[in-house]
C-alpha cells in the first residue's frame, strides 16, 4: 500500500479498531464476517472494518481470533501506543510517497488502450522512474521489465504467503468462503510457479532473495538492508546485478554468447601460413 491517502486511511482504521478492542480487553468483542467486512458489536453499537485490516493485525500477532470473539494481544497494545503518538502519523506522511499517475499503453482484449498507472506503486517502479543528474535511470528498461515479469509470475502462481492458518479457519468459516485446495491449482498457475522457480535457480541464493523482496514482496531498499544487516546502498547494487541476470534469463538483454557469433583470433590478417604451390 504505497498511496499516501490509502495508507493514512488504513492507519486511522487500525487505530480505531485497536482502541475498541482495548476497551474490552478482558472479554473481547463479538464479531462476524459478511461480504469481506469485519463487523463488531460491543454491546452498544456496531462497527465495520475491512477484512484486510483483520488479516494484517492477525499476521502481526496484534489480535487473537477465538471462536466468534476478537481480543487484543500485548503486541496490539504496543501497536496502539505507537499509533497514539502524534509524531508517528507525521513521520508516516514523510515516508509514504504521493500517488504519481501517468498514462501508459496496455493491451486489453487484443487492442492497445491507454491506462492510468501509479508509478509509485512498487519500489522497483520508483527506482526506474528516478533519474541521476545526467538524466539516466537507476536501472535500465530491460532490468525493470525483468523485475515486473517475475512479479507477475509470482502473483499468477499464487505465491504470496498465507497470513495465518487460524485466520483461514476461523474467519473463512464465518464468512462462508471455501478453502483453497490442490484441486484449485490450474495448469496456468503451475506454469507461473515453474517460471518463478527457474528464475530463482538462475539468480542463485546470493541474489534471488533481494530480487524477490523488492520485486515480489514490495520491500524498500532500506528495509532490505536493515533486515539483512547490509551496509547502506548495497541493496541497490545487489538488486541491479540480479535484475541484469534476470533480464538475460528472459532474453531481454543480449548475452556474451549471442552478441557476436563470428569466431575470433589473435592473429593479424595475414596470420595464416602460405603453402607452396
Amino acid at each position: 500500500m504505497t498511496d499516501r491517502h490509502e495508507a493514512m486511511e488504513f492507519l486511522r482504521h487500525k487505530k480505531r479498531l485497536l482502541k475498541l478492542l482495548n476497551r474490552h480487553s478482558v472479554d473481547g468483542v463479538e464479531f462476524e464476517m459478511q461480504a469481506n467486512k469485519l463487523n463488531l458489536n460491543d454491546g452498544t453499537q456496531s462497527h465495520s472494518f475491512d477484512e484486510d485490516l483483520l488479516r494484517q493485525l492477525q499476521s502481526s500477532n496484534a489480535v487473537l481470533v477465538c471462536k466468534n470473539r476478537l481480543r487484543i494481544l500485548p503486541r496490539g497494545l504496543a501497536e496502539l501506543k505507537k499509533l497514539l503518538q502524534p509524531e508517528y502519523e507525521a513521520s508516516l506522511r514523510k515516508t509514504v510517497p504521493e500517488r504519481k499517475l501517468m498514462t501508459s499503453a496496455a493491451k486489453h482484449s487484443g487492442a492497445d488502450q491507454n491506462v492510468m498507472k501509479n508509478v509509485n506503486e512498487s519500489p522497483l517502479s520508483r527506482l526506474f522512474h528516478r533519474r541521476h543528474r545526467d538524466g539516466t535511470t537507476y536501472i535500465t528498461l530491460s532490468q525493470f521489465e525483468a523485475g515486473e515479469r517475475i512479479r507477475k509470475d509470482f502473483e499468477k502462481g499464487g505465491l504470496q504467503p498465507r497470513i495465518s492458518a487460524m485466520l483461514e479457519t476461523s474467519v473463512g468459516s464465518i464468512g462462508g468462503k471455501g478453502g483453497h485446495g490442490a484441486c484449485d491449482i490450474t495448469d496456468f498457475t503451475l506454469d507461473a510457479r515453474n517460471r518463478v522457480r527457474q528464475a530463482i535457480e538462475r539468480l542463485g541464493p546470493e541474489l534471488s532473495g533481494v530480487v524477490l523482496d523488492v520485486c515480489c514482496f514490495l520491500k524498500g531498499l532500506e528495509l532490505v538492508e536493515r533486515e539483512r544487516s547490509w551496509p547502506p546502498r548495497s541493496a541497490k547494487l545487489m538488486l541491479r546485478t540480479g535484475l541484469s541476470i534476470l533480464a538475460r534469463h528472459y532474453g531481454l538483454e543480449a548475452t556474451s554468447d549471442n552478441r557476436n557469433s563470428k569466431s575470433r583470433h589473435w592473429g593479424t590478417d595475414d596470420y595464416r601460413p602460405v603453402l607452396p604451390a
